[in-house]
């Protein structure tokens, strides 16, 4: 059988036989498709996609690390919506170009998660939203660090007239600085804020940081995983 060796965004490669290939193209072409007018830089979008269809009656925020050009957000805004819930959902990315904490923890150089593409991408996301009455969209410029340091005691929502601050979370998307350390204080931060049946969605989870610390640490306190794939992984929390 034919292999095909695939390079993901210049940082690593993996070699895949033909048919896994065929799949992985279709799957693209689909993602793209039902992200258009949104980028997204990753795969397996349809274990982010499922996840948020199971929280559905799950209590508390929808939060995703990361927002970038808008491919995960979609992909989960689209699964919360088909619910027919009220729900709020924050994303967190501080752009400006800034370094990150990249593989084995290091900094990593600048991105190109510029100030020009946060407009463009909350250009985007405020029109789409604009169609969506029952999704609250909250954006927060901010760092991982800044956010928890700021929200440690919860997110002010206004809904229905009412101002109610929430400090619980029904589903985390893990995408933002790809280090073990800081994907650990990010899982910390978020574990004793979730109710039993809450997921957490990592990304990039081989090939960039030590995700097995984080899935130990996981199963240690009451959580299992649901899917694994070579760049997502999922758990739910079950007691």
């Amino acid at each position: 059988m034919t292999q095909w060796t695939i390079n993901y965004n210049n940082v690593f490669t993996d070699v895949i036989e033909s048919e896994e290939y065929a799949q992985i193209c279709d799957r693209l072409i689909r993602e793209r498709e039902e992200m258009y007018p949104f980028i997204g830089d990753s795969r397996d979008y349809y274990v982010l996609y499922e996840a948020a269809e199971a929280i559905a009656e799950v209590p508390g925020l929808i939060c995703e690390i990361g927002l970038r050009q808008g491919g995960g957000t979609k992909t989960i805004i689209d699964a919360i919506h088909k619910s027919g819930k009220e729900r709020t959902f924050i994303s967190i990315d501080p752009y400006g170009s800034i370094p990150f904490e990249g593989m084995d923890d290091e900094l990593a150089p600048k991105t190109d998660y510029s100030n020009a593409m946060q407009k463009d991408t909350l250009e985007k996301m405020y029109r789409f939203m604009s169609i969506l009455p029952k999704i609250n969209f909250l954006f927060f410029p901010l760092e991982d660090t800044e956010f928890c340091k700021r929200y440690a005691d919860g997110v002010p929502t206004y809904v229905n007239n009412t101002k109610e601050v929430v400090n619980e979370y029904a589903l985390v998307h893990f995408d933002g600085p790809h280090s073990t350390s800081a994907t650990m204080k990010e899982t910390r931060f978020f574990i004793d804020k979730t109710p039993i049946g809450a997921i957490f969605v990592f990304d990039d989870v081989k090939h960039f940081y030590d995700h097995d610390k984080i899935k130990d640490f996981l199963y240690e306190n009451g959580w299992e995983q649901i899917q694994a794939t070579n760049i997502k992984a999922s758990y739910v929390r079950v007691k």
